[in-house]
């Protein structure tokens, strides 16, 4: 389990780096795996209904979807610099597309898509970005990530 922890970040990580850079560096690549998790699943949903037919006037000859993947992805790959500027868009991205599958996809999502894997897809998706945004807060803090006992 991890657990977060404020550092001074003294003593030496691999590599040479301080041991809280080594731990900042965590959050890379958590982020990014909860972001191409979370849009994975996205796409698999969206080829899904795409194949089947099962979302009326929804797959992927949309090129708003097509859009949508290569800013989620894209979100992944640019975790992965690790620099602060980087972080703020993430973190201010990833926020609106909480608020978009809060708020606004609701709204649009017709009765007859509503099944248990679509209902499934929306709440894991929006619990992955939510988990995502936690991640990019605790690291625009400088929080570290340290292994817990």
């Amino acid at each position: 389990m991890m657990t977060t922890k404020e550092t001074n970040g003294s003593g030496s990580g691999p590599g040479g780096e301080a041991r809280g850079e080594q731990k900042r560096r965590q959050y890379r690549t958590q982020v990014a795996g909860v972001l191409v998790a979370a849009f994975t699943l996205s796409l698999a949903y969206s080829v899904t209904v795409t194949l089947t037919g099962s979302h009326e006037g929804y797959g992927m000859a949309d090129p708003t979807l097509w859009v949508f993947y290569t800013v989620g992805f894209g979100l992944a790959a640019l975790s992965l610099t690790d620099r602060v500027w980087a972080w703020w868009v993430i973190a201010a991205v990833v926020l609106a597309l909480i608020a978009v599958g809060i708020f606004y996809y609701p709204t649009i999502f017709p009765p007859s898509a509503q099944t248990t894997l679509a209902w499934f897809e929306n709440d894991v998706y929006v619990g992955l970005l939510i988990l995502a945004e936690f991640l990019c807060v605790q690291r625009l803090r400088n929080v570290s990530l340290t292994p817990g006992k």
